[in-house]
Formats: structure tokens, C-alpha cells, sequence
């Protein structure tokens, strides 16, 4: 059996005693409150010496969805940034979002705002810019409209009364009763406010001119004759050569022309010169 000094077994007793000797009755050190509170000042004052920096504070006006996260950046590395707001692009105007600032058991708030911002105006299109019609003829100037929409609100209505926001209208009217050119506007306006302007021309042709009227051929007056079918003469019936011709030789003619008896192969009496 080896031999130990009694110094050695002296102390190797002393650690399996301490070794043995339960938890409990072990004698821990006292926890310092000062010290405690100096570490969570030193944490606050860490936390409030953090910058949080905006990429923008200005939005455009729009349907897509925006983590506020994206928008910031903490310069210190070690302390985490949160959120539970949200950013509503689709309405204009100014937003705020509160982010929290954790380090440890710490934490900051800091208040950032946003300003939405609609800066795109409605889209016009049109048929054409220069319509010509002719006189009197129907025309609808809102016919000419193809579309009137926004990137955000979509199509836009047509005005109906006073209404001003979201809605497109024309100014300006034609006559086709008036010859000339006249210039409409259409004017549209999205929810927000944008405006929006094009402008076309309708000119109306002047009135056709007037058939001439022609003048009706004067009326031929008419007569009765009486033709000697043996001479072939003709005579008005108070000749006096009427009563010379036999009257088998009389052929009578009522209410026709000069022109007809000589169409037909008579001559005009000499003596009454019918």
C-alpha cells in the first residue's frame, strides 16, 4: 500500500467532504442591485443612442403590399427591429408607423411617418383628334372617348351632375346646325385629385346649296280645230273657209296645241292663221 503524507491526506479528505456537502447548504454570493441597475441603464442608454433611418418617407400611391421593415435601418447590427403596424399604400395622406428597438431585456420605441402620395394623373385615349361631320347630322362627342382609367382607382365613370373626383367630362358642345370648328376638352380626374386634359376638333361642313329649281315650261295653250280632210288645212271654227267645206270633209279637234295639228300632218289656214 503506498504511502501518503499526512498533508496529502488531510486535503484530499477536505475536498470529498465539500464535494459531498448538498446544494442547499452551499452559501452563494448575494446578488448586487446596483450593479443590476447600472447594466439595464447602460442597455437603455445603448438602446436610445441607436439611429433608426428611413430609406424614404415618401410613397407612391399604389395597390402593392409594403413591409415597413424594408423601409428602415438600425445602425447598430446587435439590436433587433419590430413592427405589428402596417402600411395602407392604397390610401394617400400621411401614415405612422411605430417600430420597436430590442437589445437584451430593452427595448425603445421609435415613431416613424410616411407620406402616400398619388402623383400620377389618369390616362386618356381617344378615337381621333380631328373629327369632320357634315351639316345636321347626330353627333355624340362622348362616342369619340376610347378609355379614361388611373393606375390605382381603374377605369373612371362618366360625370354625372357635380360630381368631380374619380370621373371624367367634356367641355364644350357641338352644333351641327352651325357650320365651323369647334374644340372640346376632356378633362378626368382620379380619386386624389390628379387632372388629366386632352383635347379634339369636330368641324361641321357648311350646308350643301340648294337644288336649282327649274323653271316649268310655259303652258302651250290648247284649241279646238277643225281640219279639211280633203285640203288638209286646219282652221279655228269661226274661219270663214270653215263654212265653205263640205261637211263630210270636216274632221273636228278639241282642246289640242298648234303644234299638234301640225304633227299631224296639217297646215295652218292661211286666212285664220290658227
Amino acid at each position: 500500500m503506498p504511502k501518503y503524507s499526512y498533508h496529502y491526506l488531510l486535503a484530499a479528505s477536505a475536498l470529498f467532504f465539500s464535494a459531498c456537502t448538498p446544494s442547499a447548504a452551499r452559501v452563494l454570493p448575494e446578488r448586487n442591485t446596483e450593479t443590476d441597475t447600472k447594466i439595464i441603464q447602460n442597455e437603455q442608454e445603448y438602446l436610445d443612442q441607436a439611429v433608426l433611418k428611413q430609406s424614404t418617407a415618401s410613397l407612391e400611391y399604389s395597390l402593392k403590399e409594403t413591409d415597413p421593415l424594408k423601409l428602415i435601418t438600425c445602425d447598430r447590427e446587435d439590436i433587433t427591429v419590430t413592427t405589428e403596424d402596417h402600411l395602407d399604400l392604397s390610401s394617400a395622406g400621411e401614415q405612422e408607423i411605430t417600430y420597436v428597438l430590442h437589445f437584451n431585456d430593452s427595448e425603445r420605441e421609435v415613431k416613424k411617418v410616411f407620406q402616400i402620395k398619388d402623383t400620377k394623373a389618369p390616362d386618356i385615349r381617344l378615337n381621333e383628334q380631328e373629327r369632320t361631320i357634315e351639316y345636321g347630322e347626330n353627333y355624340d362627342p362622348y362616342a369619340n372617348i376610347v378609355s379614361v382609367s388611373d393606375p390605382v382607382d381603374g377605369d373612371l365613370k362618366r360625370a354625372e351632375g357635380e360630381e368631380s373626383a374619380g370621373v371624367y367630362r367634356i367641355e364644350g358642345n357641338v352644333d351641327s346646325s352651325q357650320p365651323g370648328t369647334y374644340e372640346l376638352k376632356v378633362i378626368a380626374a382620379d380619386r386624389n385629385g390628379n387632372e388629366s386634359t386632352d383635347t379634339f376638333r369636330v368641324t361641321v361642313r357648311e350646308a350643301p346649296a340648294p337644288e336649282p329649281v327649274q323653271a316649268a315650261a310655259p303652258a302651250v295653250p290648247t284649241h279646238d280645230y277643225i281640219a279639211n280632210a280633203n285640203t288638209g288645212k286646219f282652221h279655228i271654227p269661226s274661219c270663214s273657209s270653215v263654212n265653205q267645206m263640205k261637211e263630210s270633209n270636216k274632221v273636228y279637234y278639241y282642246d289640242v296645241t298648234r303644234d299638234d295639228m301640225i304633227a299631224w300632218g296639217y297646215d295652218p289656214c292661211g286666212r285664220c292663221h290658227p
